[in-house]
């Protein structure tokens, strides 16, 4: 069949295609001034949007992991009912059957035995009231990084040595090498004494447990509150943080037939987890808040341009331009003004975030002292992913898109004789 001489001058897809992103390249820059900044709006809007959002996770994240290294771990085994009375009535006996239980998990890379109640702590120079937990020094501080938090001295290294917290050595005036001495009730109603000399002072930079919190050996800790062996939680460590969730529901399940509670560290630390939560919710509300205001600049924007230009467009439209054309014409400019924002401002906030995220900074020295008196660290982490990346790179592209449909679906209802008309052409 031969083509007629309409059929060949018709252009293809490809050729209209490009003759269109031609036209909408042009157009873009017919207002250069106002095109930088649409594109600044993007990318600074996006840079806002993800580098806010990777210092809150990062933040989150470093909260969370100086809690659980500090003293909680991943996963804590308990007999039932000693996390609701807190209570030496509630011990753990034979372990051996759990232990042969949690060797069948693979991600189970250590777990130690714990030994934790109140006593009174006194020195030459004061008494008050402290946390004491009886640990065994060759498992606990691979479990948690409280060994790499001692400031003077050393780690437990015998009977007989207690480490203590930094500003309880201030409040006790005590020192590496001090003798202090714990009283506390025993597990079958006695009163035990013992006396201790300080090996070493840790400051983990949580108050709270600089100031009440003291360590000592387990056997230690078995003859002062006469445990008769007995221990009062079981600490676990996986190798994937991710699977804690996972892995302490399979553990319950597991030892079900046993006579304890499993516990994650969110059911543990269920105080942190709700401020995390409130204040998670309390960013983003912020976040999309100030996403809509970067969208209401960029439909501001298109409407100008498109207002400036419905004389033009009711000229194409008597000249035989479909409106169904005029509104894909600036539908495409509207795409290409702001994908290539959105791919510049993704760049420049991966690159950001990478930098931050290998050089942590602080808000200044007094910011960061009353970051430390909160138990924060007084370093500001970043924690950037492509999913955080993608996610608000394709929100504000897809929102861009849909406001940009108005001036687009106005203009193509107009008709030719009422966008011609000065005064008439109006959105």
């Amino acid at each position: 069949m031969a083509l007629t001489r309409d059929d060949a001058a018709q252009p293809g897809l490809f050729e209209v295609l490009k003759l269109y992103l031609l036209l909408g390249w042009r157009n873009i820059w017919r207002h250069p001034r106002r095109s930088i900044l649409t594109f600044l709006a993007i990318i600074l809007g996006l840079m806002l949007f993800t580098l806010t959002r990777a210092i809150q996770l990062g933040t989150y994240e470093k909260i969370i992991e100086k809690a659980v290294r500090t003293h909680t771990g991943y996963i804590q085994l308990h007999a039932n009912g000693y996390m609701e009375n807190q209570s030496l009535e509630y011990l753990m006996g034979s372990m051996e059957g759990i232990h042969a239980i949690l060797e069948q998990v693979p991600e189970v890379l250590l777990v130690t035995e714990r030994i934790n109640s109140e006593a009174l702590i006194a020195s030459d120079e004061g008494t008050t009231g402290t946390s004491v937990i009886g640990v065994d020094p060759a498992k606990e501080f691979k479990v948690t990084t409280l060994g790499a938090k001692i400031k003077e001295g050393a780690l437990l290294k015998g009977e007989g040595d207690i480490i203590i917290g930094e500003r309880m050595a201030k409040n006790l005036k005590a020192s590496v090498g001090s003798e202090i001495i714990l009283i506390a009730n025993g597990a079958d109603g006695s009163l035990g004494a013992d006396r201790f000399t300080v090996s070493g002072i840790f400051r983990t930079g949580v108050a709270e447990f600089d100031r009440s919190v003291v360590m000592i050996g387990i056997y230690d800790a078995d003859l002062l509150y006469s445990m008769s062996s007995h221990v009062t939680e079981m600490v676990i460590h996986l190798n994937d943080f991710s699977l804690v969730e996972e892995r302490a529901a399979q553990i319950k399940e597991m030892l079900s037939g046993e006579d304890v509670e499993v516990h994650s560290w969110k059911e543990l630390l269920p105080e942190m987890v709700q401020t995390i939560t409130l204040d998670n919710i309390g960013g983003l509300v912020m976040l999309w808040f100030f996403f809509i205001v970067v969208v209401a600049v960029i439909l501001n924007t298109i409407l100008i341009t498109t207002l400036e230009r419905v004389k033009e467009f009711g000229i194409m439209m008597a000249l035989g331009l479909k409106p169904i054309r005029i509104f894909f014409m600036i539908s495409l400019e509207a795409a290409i003004l702001v994908l290539i924002g959105t791919l510049i401002g993704i760049a420049l906030s991966w690159a950001a975030g990478s930098y931050l995220e290998a050089h942590p900074f602080s808000l200044g020295e007094a910011v960061s002292r009353m970051q430390e008196e909160v138990g924060f660290s007084p370093l500001i982490y970043t924690r950037m992913s492509t999913g955080l990346l993608l996610s608000w790179g394709s929100a504000l592209f897809v929102a861009s898109m849909v406001v940009a449909l108005y001036p687009a679906l106005k203009v193509a209802r107009l008709s030719p004789l009422k966008a011609m008309h000065p005064g008439r052409g109006e959105l």
